[in-house]
C-alpha cells in the first residue's frame, strides 16, 4: 500500500472504507490497533511513523472487525493525548479524527485515525526509546542507529525552512497538478503538501516545496539549476583550448529540470548501431540510460541547496 492509498480509503464510501480498514495488510504507512491498546504502545508506532515516512494508525479494529467505541469515551480521551509530550518527545505532528464505519450488521460505528506527518526531528519515547518504521514493523533503534538518524535529519533542516512566508496558493497550480494526479490525493493540495512535509500547518511552504513547484527556484536559491555539457575528447579544457560542444542549462523546478536534462543528454550521448531486443538493428546509447539517469537524479536530489556556487552539472 503506497502512502497516499489511505487518503483514498478514508474518502471512499462507508462500506468500502470499513472493508479496507479491516482487511488491508499493514505496511510501511499503515497499522491497526484495538481500542485496548495502551497510550505507551500506541506512542511507539506514532514515533516510528514520524521518524520514517509518516503513516496512519487506525484504532478500533480487533481481529479485523470494527469495535464499538461508544463505551470507551475515557480511553479515547487518553489515546488522543498520545502524540503529546506525555508520551512523545518532542510532540508529534499528528491529526486525530473520528472516521465513520459500520459493524458487520450494518450498525453505524467509528474508528480513530491517527495521521502522522513525517518529521524533520528525531522523536523518542519518554523512556528515551526511539523507533523507526521498516515495512510493517516499528523497530527500536540502537544508540548508533539513532545517531545516524539524527545525522539524516540534520540534512533536511534547510529544506524544511519556510520561504519568506510564501503560501501554498502562491505556487503555480500547473506545477502541483501532476503531483496531485500521480499521488491520487483526494483532499486537496494543501493537505497533500502538509502530509509530505512541504508546508506547515498554516500553509506556509518550505524550501523543498519551492524547489519542486516554483516556476523558477533560482530566484531565491542560486544553485537550483541543472547544466548539461558535452566535451569533445576525454578531458575538460579551458580558455583557448576549451572543448565544449554542447552547453545548455535549465532553471525549471526539479521535476521538469530532470525531464529537460534527460532530453538533452539523450540528444548528445554517444550512440552505436546494435541489435535490439526486438531483433532489429537500431541506434543505442553507449552508456545505458539506467546508469546516467541515476547519476542525474542523485545529483539533483543530494545537492546542498543552502550552499552558494555552481549548480548541478
Amino acid at each position: 500500500m503506497s502512502p497516499n492509498n489511505i487518503d483514498a480509503i478514508l474518502a471512499s464510501n462507508t462500506e468500502e472504507r470499513t472493508r479496507q480498514l479491516c482487511l488491508r495488510d499493514e505496511d510501511q504507512w499503515f497499522e491497526r490497533k484495538a481500542i485496548e491498546v495502551s497510550p505507551k504502545i500506541l506512542a511507539r508506532t506514532l514515533i516510528a511513523f514520524a521518524n520514517a515516512e509518516g503513516g496512519t494508525v487506525i484504532v478500533g479494529v480487533k481481529d479485523r472487525k470494527i469495535q464499538d467505541l461508544r463505551r470507551f469515551t475515557k480511553k479515547i480521551n487518553e489515546l488522543r493525548m498520545t502524540p503529546g509530550t506525555q508520551y512523545c518527545i518532542p510532540p508529534i505532528d499528528c491529526e486525530v479524527t473520528e472516521v465513520v464505519t459500520s459493524s458487520q450488521g450494518g450498525e453505524s460505528r467509528f474508528v480513530l485515525a491517527f495521521s502522522v506527518i513525517p518529521s524533520g526531528q528525531v522523536h523518542h519515547g519518554t523512556d528515551d526509546s526511539c523507533y523507526l518504521r521498516r515495512g510493517d514493523r516499528s523497530l527500536r533503534l540502537s544508540s548508533d542507529e539513532v545517531r545516524r538518524l539524527e545525522y539524516d535529519r540534520g540534512a533536511r533542516q534547510f529544506e524544511a525552512e519556510t520561504v519568506r512566508d510564501l503560501m501554498v496558493d502562491d505556487l503555480p497550480q500547473k506545477n502541483i497538478a501532476p503531483f496531485l494526479e500521480a499521488t491520487g490525493a483526494t483532499r486537496g493540495k494543501t493537505h497533500l503538501l502538509r502530509s509530505r512535509s512541504l508546508c506547515d500547518k498554516d500553509g506556509r511552504i518550505n524550501n523543498a516545496a519551492y524547489l519542486l513547484f516554483s516556476d523558477s527556484p533560482l530566484v531565491l536559491l542560486p544553485g537550483a539549476y541543472v547544466r548539461v555539457c558535452r566535451f569533445q575528447g576525454n578531458e575538460r579544457l579551458t580558455g583557448q583550448s576549451q572543448n565544449i560542444v554542447f552547453d545548455q542549462r535549465t532553471e525549471l523546478p526539479i521535476p521538469q529540470a530532470i525531464e529537460q536534462a534527460v532530453q538533452w543528454i539523450e540528444a548528445v550521448i554517444p550512440r552505436r548501431r546494435a541489435l535490439g531486443q526486438d531483433g532489429k538493428f537500431a541506434d543505442m546509447s553507449v552508456i545505458p540510460q539506467s546508469a546516467w539517469l541515476e547519476g542525474l537524479v542523485n545529483a539533483v536530489i543530494h545537492r546542498a541547496y543552502d550552499l552558494l556556487g555552481d549548480g548541478i552539472r
